[in-house]
């Protein structure tokens, strides 16, 4: 746990000196979760934390970013996985470019004792372009023998309704072996009133190597709060299920609770570490994406 407080303290560090900028947006995520694997008795127990934060400046510039933490645990095992990104760039209100750095740690704790399983660090560009309802997003890094790439599309169908996918592959080249990892997504919110809305989302994973894939699908709910300060209460129902080598595979189901504080201008409510979310801002790698869907 020492690592994911690490990332707090630098990511939320980053956050409040970007504070004074204009066009300040952002949001945090804290979420628990109860998880089952079908026909493995017990359930695991999760916890998590998203947050992000994007700065616009009066002469375009632009400074964003994003940390996710998150543990699954069953019995003395648990799953940990952390992940840090920053980006700088330029908007001139249509179009959008930029550079970012992305860390992640994964972590395996048993008994007690923690085992570091990898980390994966990436440098890469990324652009978009908006025009009306319309928003089109892509990047393209390379680090630690992993090269990602990955476009996403979101539309504002009405008000208060938001459809959009993202489509992205991540290629392993190292000491003569190769291998593809590909998330493909789809997912849509709608709100019914500044109160209450609704998210869903479908998402699979899948390795041409491994023969395996993973499919996810999630279903949720939101609440925002009559305070000053909004706050967003989220409940979702999602489910996940894997197959390798042609065969069917355990399914997992997860029921999670979120609190989701917005701040700043052009804020959502949808919860940061919902499947909805994951899929209409994809992570900058497959491996990134895949691992947060979990959470």
């Amino acid at each position: 746990m020492k690592k994911i407080s690490f990332a707090v303290i630098a990511a939320f560090g980053l956050m409040s000196g970007a504070v004074s900028a204009q066009g300040l947006s952002g949001a945090v995520t804290f979420s628990g979760g109860s998880s089952k694997v079908s026909g493995v008795p017990g359930s695991a127990n999760s916890l998590g934390l998203s947050g992000e934060i994007s700065t616009v400046s009066p002469s375009g510039f632009t400074f964003d970013a994003m940390l996710d933490a998150g543990r699954l645990k069953e019995g003395g095992i648990s799953l940990n996985h952390t992940a840090l990104g920053v980006g700088f760039g330029w908007t001139d209100g249509m179009t959008r470019g930029g550079v970012y750095a992305d860390h992640h740690d994964l972590e395996l704790g048993v008994l007690g004792d923690t085992l570091p399983v990898g980390n994966l660090q990436q440098f890469g560009l990324e652009g978009g372009y908006r025009s009306g309802d319309l928003d089109l997003s892509g990047f393209l890094g390379t680090g630690d023998d992993f090269t990602s790439y990955g476009a996403a599309l979101q539309y504002a169908v009405a008000p208060g309704a938001v459809i959009g996918g993202h489509l992205t592959q991540s290629k392993l080249s190292s000491g003569g072996v190769r291998g593809h990892l590909t998330s493909a997504g789809i997912a849509g919110g709608y709100s019914f009133n500044n109160n209450f809305g609704v998210f869903a989302g479908l998402s699979r994973t899948s390795s041409p190597e491994l023969e395996g894939h993973v499919n996810f699908s999630g279903l949720g709910a939101h609440y925002v709060l009559p305070t000053q300060q909004p706050v967003a209460l989220s409940l979702e129902l999602r489910s996940a299920s894997a197959g390798a080598l042609g065969l069917g595979g355990d399914k997992l189901t997860s029921t999670r609770l979120g609190v989701t504080i917005p701040f700043g201008e052009r804020s959502s409510v949808m919860p940061r570490n919902s499947l909805a979310h994951n899929i209409l801002n994809p992570k900058r790698n497959t491996l990134g994406q895949t691992l947060q869907n979990l959470y």
